[in-house]
């Protein structure tokens, strides 16, 4: 058996390195150097640089959700500070009345306003018992109307296999949006012109019949949400300041006069009331 001879580590002549070099001799006669080039061996592709999204285009899906990431950024920071100051800055447009009533945020307080005091639209249950009864039940949301027609004049069939969706369950469902629009009914006009009540703006909202008074309404309680988030400074939006909205107001029946100036109409009381500042979903 043949022996194998392996270098020495010490000795570097025995030690023979194999570099994978490739010669190309040159096209021109010259008799300069060899220049070697590196063996076209097959490499790993490169990972693409990471671009960055300062440079690209104003309207690059990058840029608009940095954007987008940024101003949300702002506005939390301004709402912070706002709730800093006041953690309840939407206060009830019928303060000057006596209602106590404060929120957190802007839904809270329109759903306040508009369910509580307002009360533009009502529902009135028409089925079963409830259209026996001497005081029919009345609902200031749809939403509290169509939970209750699903609770208590759902058909039994409906209701056994409204999980699988059964041509009675589909049928009742078309049936509950035909109820929300037979059981609706107006209960009081918009005002046909109110103005923001804040010194220095004064902008007016009106409208000519009634489905623009009720776009000019939202678009009031819209603009005041501004005024209030995120200053959150509930002294500078006094609504007795706005003429047409108290006259309204006393006209509909939600506030009248009294010695000491202005309460909730039928609170039975001169002083001030208390008022829930939440309400159950």
């Amino acid at each position: 058996m043949a022996s194998t001879t392996y270098p020495d580590p010490e000795n570097e002549a025995d030690i023979d390195v194999d570099i994978d070099v490739d010669y190309q001799e040159s096209s021109d006669d010259s008799d300069g150097e060899f220049q070697p080039t590196r063996s076209s061996r097959s490499r790993k592709p490169r990972r693409a640089a990471a671009r960055n999204p300062k440079t690209l285009g104003p309207n690059s899906q990058n840029s608009r959700i940095q954007k987008s990431t940024s101003s949300k950024k702002a506005a939390a920071q301004r709402r912070s500070k706002g709730d800093s100051l006041n953690p309840r800055p939407f206060g009830c447009i019928f303060a000057f009345a006596g209602c106590k009533a404060d929120f957190p945020n802007k839904n809270e307080w329109k759903r306040h306003v508009t369910t509580q005091h307002v009360c533009l639209d009502i529902w009135i249950c028409n089925q079963g018992v409830c259209a026996t009864n001497d005081q029919p039940n009345e609902f200031n949301r749809k939403d509290l109307f169509t939970q209750h027609l699903r609770r208590m004049h759902t058909p039994p069939d409906a209701k056994k296999l409204v999980s699988k969706k059964s041509t009675q369950s589909l049928e009742w469902d078309g049936r509950l949006k035909q109820l929300q629009s037979e059981c609706l009914q107006e209960k009081k006009n918009p005002p046909r012109r109110t103005i923001c009540p804040v010194e220095g703006c004064g902008q007016v909202f009106e409208g000519a019949n009634r489905e623009s008074q009720k776009k000019a309404w939202d678009e009031r309680m819209e603009h005041i949400g501004k005024h209030l988030d995120p200053v959150g400074d509930i002294s500078e939006v006094n609504h007795q300041h706005d003429p047409f909205l108290v006259e309204w107001a006393q006209l509909e029946g939600i506030v009248e006069q009294v010695s000491t100036g202005w309460r909730l109409a039928g609170t039975g009381a001169e002083e001030d009331i208390d008022a829930i500042g939440e309400e159950e979903d």
